[in-house]
């Protein structure tokens, strides 16, 4: 069976994120994709800190929200989403 349009749309505007990293040794990776694009989210429990592409520590563990906005940034997610929206404040119901 074939998706239908939001469906599709939401599928299509999600990236692919997995966890992995050495949790015994206190480090946690998150790693997104999405059209070719990567980051990689690294945490460190010893400091209780993380950072996105090796940039400056972000206090606290990793916030998935932030680090698939950061991937997503300079995609056609926004434009996505803002549609997605006005479909669903007009009535149109998810699949």
């Amino acid at each position: 069976m074939r998706p239908r349009g939001l469906e599709y749309l939401i599928r299509e505007m999600t990236p692919n994120c997995v966890y992995g990293g050495v949790p015994n040794a206190g480090m946690i990776s998150y790693n997104c994709s999405y059209d070719g694009r990567s980051v990689r989210a690294v945490y460190w429990a010893g400091t209780n800190t993380y950072s996105i592409d090796g940039g400056p520590p972000i206090p606290g563990q990793i916030n998935t929200t932030i680090v698939q906005d950061f991937l997503m940034a300079d995609t056609a997610r926004v434009l996505a989403q803002q549609a997605l929206d006005v479909l669903l404040r007009n009535g149109v119901p998810l699949p």
